[in-house]
């Protein structure tokens, strides 16, 4: 009896062996971490905590109350 034949063609990779697309790898990976860049503080917005549910959000409004409680009651704050 003749060993069964095996398809011809490129064998399948281990997971840990694929290789990854460059749009997904980090291309500062190599530098240490005080050389690569920091993440720019988004512009124009401010961290504020809305006083009557305490809700901890990001906002460009003047007001900290957030929409959710000043849609509730507009005239109580």
């Amino acid at each position: 009896m003749s060993e069964p034949e095996t398809p011809a063609g490129p064998s399948e990779a281990p997971h840990w062996r694929r290789t990854i697309c460059t749009c997904i790898q980090d291309p500062l990976e190599a530098l240490p971490p005080e050389l690569r860049p920091k993440n720019p503080a988004p512009s124009g917005l401010r961290e504020a905590i809305c006083p009557a549910c305490r809700l901890h959000y990001l906002t460009n409004r003047a007001t900290d109350i957030c929409i959710r409680c000043e849609q509730k009651a507009p005239s109580a704050f």
